[in-house]
């Protein structure tokens, strides 16, 4: 089951949600604390939502979704962007179903044509191919930083 959680909710959850956003990313994006608080304010102004995944079967707390929008000005489309997944212990095929049916409600619900994400994970593309998911294009990715 997925279950967006209150800003209240993320604020006490704050520690396990962060662990899950850095675990899920391959970027450090709380490299300093000024990063961290825009994350949290972001997700207190819902600007970005975060999820909890339950396990259907067990009804244990399983994982961390975040989402947030992602607007393309020039194509004037809505996307809604699966910012960081990751999960805690094994998930089961019909559990991510019922996640991705939920997420697609919540996507159109908000007017977005489609949804996206990153990953480089395999059984997170093999998921994704299974629910109907264009897994053909790669993001491509240059650190422009130091040598």
């Amino acid at each position: 089951m997925l279950v967006k959680l209150l800003p209240d909710q993320v604020i006490k959850e704050w520690d396990v949600i962060k662990y899950a956003i850095t675990q899920a990313n391959y970027e450090q994006l709380f490299a300093t604390e000024e990063a961290v608080r825009d994350h949290l304010r972001a997700i207190i102004l819902d600007q970005m939502q975060v999820w909890a995944i339950t396990n259907d079967e067990t009804n244990e707390f399983a994982g961390i979704g975040v989402t947030r929008y992602n607007k393309d000005q020039a194509m004037n489309v809505r996307r809604l962007e699966i910012y960081s997944l990751y999960a805690f212990r094994p998930i089961s095929n019909r559990t991510w179903a019922e996640c991705f049916v939920a997420l697609r409600r919540y996507a159109k619900a908000n007017n977005c044509s489609h949804i996206m994400a990153l990953s480089d994970n395999e059984s997170v593309i093999q998921l994704a191919q299974q629910f109907g998911g264009d897994t053909g294009q790669r993001m491509l990715v240059f650190n422009v930083g130091g040598e």
